[in-house]
């Protein structure tokens, strides 16, 4: 019912409810087809587009030839077949004629070249140039404008391009495509003065293609013959070459010869080649390439027979190509860089003959003996025929001899000159100063003082002190040894050149050793060499310097006593510049160095209480000996006298700076509260007393402190002045009233007791009586000023 009045839609929604789809589809296609027959073509089409099917709607257009609905089609439901179905209809309009259409269809397609050719091949050349124009641009109706001319051929070609004002533009397409005759044609209608162009283009062209006949021609033809000629002469075609040149280029004539000659040089066929130079005309052409061949004796004959202003300059190029290769790359000649300069001797040319002789050297006439020889001829030469040349060729050889180290040569020649100024420079250049003094004593008193001056210099820039010593310049070696930091031989020397030397130079040996941390070595040096005659601030802080370090070492195995006889004697110098001098630290140290020199002459001589006094009252001085020395001597000398209580003080104390985290810190003395010690001091950062003594004294303290029967306290005294009896025995001072009592010169403890006080009868050195007894009874003499004494038992 909805079929039969054209009501699809709803016929459509009732057949999907009872229809299958092949069913519905056969149904609507029947129906489409039907409208088709009728001419209804939109009915069709909505019913074929219904049942998805655009291909039958389509393809029923292309038969209707409605192209412009099959187009539509197209492009909604076959997007990727629109320019294929525009190239199809464009190709099947322009078979029916239908060039307008035709022409829309191509460029839609993208194909305007189409339209164009379509134009072309139907002879509608204005409406082929118009498309190219619009869609190609300039260019592309200019070829279309060619194309034309082409069809047309010759006058009338001519005319349609120099209507469009493209003969030019069509002769080098033409070129460019091949088309030589019709180039030749268009230029010679419409541009002769580019006929000789297309001709020689033409030329090359057969060239390329090897017909070089016809090239010839076209080559002739652009009045190019020197082209024609260079192509036969690059085919080694000489005949033809030869035979274009005498009818159309006769100057060519040479460059053919010339040609040939350097092929037959290329096959080594130097005879033919060397005839055809000649008869060109070319002898400098061919001294040239035999000088490039190295062929030397060729050059120099053809020079000498056909080209004379050139012999000099092939001689020339010979003797420096001899010097930079020698014989031994010389092909054709046997000669060498002292050939050449004999040569130039030999014709008189001495100038060159002097250059060629001074130029040899090492690298290229290795044997050095004729090498020297032919330098000296070089003089030789200048002296008896050039004398202008002679002081600069002196100064160049000089420099050579000198440079092989052939001084006595180099001196020699001079001498044999009279230049003796020269010579003794040699002589001193070469160091040998015996034959440059001798000689410079021979001209002139200056010059021998300039050439000793000059000696010394050299000795001392070298480096060379045992020279400067032996040549008798002794303060210079000790100058450049002390420099050189060669102190074992210096001091000696020193040491037998005098008590000036060795004042001024001990000092520095000294500063050196304890640069060095070398404390001992500079106590041995101290004890040989003293510490001088001077009062120089600088020299005493540099002893001083020494006798700090120094003070950690002791006791030495050797005798260290000098060394407290130098000290004082120093302390002695030094009191008259006690205003800017610090005096008082240096006779600290002296003191310091004397207790510790009598506690070592007690203990050698068996006096061990005498020697444990002086270890112990040195505590004093904890600020200045390294603290743990101190207290570890003080304590050991009282265990080892039996002293427990007071070696327990003091070796406990030690335990206390021992420990890892006391290095560098400070620390009190408590403890000693009424003595003479500092009332703190600094740990040293690196101990003085070694890690296995400082275990054995931890397990010493260890087992003592545990011991309550034990009393852990030193020994005391009494102030004569205040009463206290808490006093430090071996205090110099009472800190609670401010009294200092004197120190005994024997043990270092103070002088308490008038009555027991004696002293030195030399130096008046206080001491307490039964000390002074023991000492002076073993030893006889005083130990501070060393004159003998005798013992004193009467109180006085």
């Amino acid at each position: 019912m909805y079929a039969r009045n054209n009501q699809w839609d709803f016929a459509h929604k009732v057949a999907k409810q009872h229809l299958s789809e092949q069913e519905i589809s056969a149904l609507y296609i029947n129906q489409a087809q039907q409208y088709e027959l009728l001419g209804k073509y939109k009915e069709a089409e909505r019913l074929y587009l219904k049942v998805q099917e655009p291909d039958l709607a389509i393809h029923m257009y292309k038969k209707a030839r409605s192209y412009d609905n099959m187009v539509r089609l197209v492009s909604v439901y076959r997007k990727e077949l629109l320019q294929k179905t525009h190239q199809t209809l464009a190709a099947l309009l322009e078979k029916e004629g239908n060039y307008k259409q035709a022409e829309y269809h191509y460029v839609q397609a993208k194909e305007w070249r189409g339209a164009t050719n379509m134009y072309k091949e139907a002879n509608m050349w204005e409406d082929a140039i118009r498309t190219a124009k619009l869609h190609g641009g300039v260019n592309a109706s200019k070829q279309v404008v060619f194309a034309w001319a082409v069809h047309l051929g010759g006058e009338m070609g001519a005319k349609l391009l120099t209507k469009f004002g493209l003969v030019e533009q069509a002769i080098e397409y033409a070129i460019e495509s091949g088309h030589f005759v019709h180039a030749a044609e268009l230029a010679q209608q419409s541009l002769k003065s580019k006929l000789p162009y297309v001709y020689l283009k033409h030329a090359m062209y057969l060239e390329d293609e090897g017909r070089f006949k016809e090239a010839e021609e076209a080559f002739v033809k652009s009045g190019k013959p020197k082209e024609a000629i260079d192509m036969y002469i690059h085919q080694h075609d000489w005949i033809n070459a030869m035979r274009v040149a005498d009818q159309y280029d006769p100057p060519s004539v040479v460059d053919i010869l010339v040609a040939q000659a350097r092929v037959y040089f290329e096959a080594k066929q130097f005879e033919q080649a060397e005839q055809y130079l000649l008869r060109a005309g070319k002898p400098d052409l061919l001294v040239k390439i035999y000088k490039e061949a190295q062929m030397w004796s060729d050059a120099q004959r053809i020079a000498r027979d056909y080209a004379p202003n050139r012999l000099n300059d092939v001689n020339e190029a010979y003797a420096d190509w001899l010097q930079k290769h020698g014989a031994s790359q010389g092909g054709d000649n046997s000669g060498n860089s002292m050939d050449v300069a004999r040569v130039w001797s030999d014709a008189g040319d001495y100038p060159r003959a002097i250059e060629a002789y001074i130029s040899l050297d090492k690298n290229t006439h290795p044997n050095e003996e004729e090498l020297v020889e032919g330098w000296k001829q070089a003089v030789s030469l200048a002296y008896n025929h050039c004398k202008e040349k002679l002081p600069p060729t002196l100064q160049v050889v000089k420099v050579k001899l000198v440079g092989l180290g052939r001084f006595q040569e180099a001196a020699s020649m001079f001498e044999d000159l009279e230049q003796y100024e020269d010579a003794v420079d040699v002589y001193a250049q070469g160091h040998m100063w015996d034959k440059a003094n001798n000689l410079a004593r021979r001209i002139s008193p200056e010059l021998a003082e300039k050439v000793s001056l000059r000696q010394t210099e050299a000795l001392m820039e070298k480096g060379s002190a045992d020279d400067l010593y032996n040549s008798g310049n002794v303060l210079k070696a000790f100058e450049l040894w002390a420099e050189n930091k060669e102190w074992d031989k210096l001091m000696p020397k020193a040491r037998k050149e005098g008590p000036g030397a060795v004042n001024k130079y001990s000092p520095q040996y000294v500063h050196f050793l304890i640069n060095n941390s070398m404390f001992e070595e500079a106590g041995q040096a101290v004890a040989q060499d003293g510490m001088g005659d001077q009062t120089d601030p600088d020299v005493m802080k540099v002893y001083m310097d020494f006798t700090k370090g120094f003070l950690s070492l002791l006791p030495v195995k050797w005798d260290f006593g000098p060394i407290r006889e130098h000290l004082f004697q120093l302390a002695n110098r030094m009191k008259v510049m006690a205003d800017v001098v610090p005096i008082d630290e240096l006779q600290t140290l002296c003191r310091i160095m004397h207790q510790y020199a009598v506690a070592e002459m007690a203990r050698k001589n068996g006096l061990q209480e005498i020697s444990a006094k002086n270890t112990i009252s040195l505590v004093r001085y904890c600020d200045i000996i390294p603290a743990d020395k101190c207290f570890y001597d003080a304590g050991v000398a009282a265990k080892e006298m039996g002293w427990g209580p007071t070696a327990f003080v003091f070796l406990n104390k030690f335990f206390d700076i021992t420990e890892e985290d006391a290095a560098g810190t400070t620390f009190d003395n408590a403890e000693f509260s009424n003595s003479d010690l500092p009332p703190e001091f600094v740990v040293p950062k690196v101990p003085v007393v070694s890690a296995e003594k400082i275990e054995d004294v931890r397990q010493w303290v260890l087992t003592e402190a545990v011991d309550d029967s034990a009393a852990h306290k030193f020994g005391t005294a009494q102030c004569p002045k205040c009463g206290d009896d808490k006093l430090f025995e071996a205090s110099s001072g009472c800190r609670k009233c401010g009294t200092q009592f004197d120190k005994c010169v024997i043990t270092g403890y103070p002088v308490l007791d008038p009555a027991d006080r004696v002293a030195c009868k030399s130096c008046g050195s206080p001491a307490n009586r039964a000390d002074w007894n023991t000492y002076i009874m073993k030893l006889k003499a005083c130990p501070w000023c060393g004159n003998i004494q005798s013992s004193n038992f009467s109180a006085q």
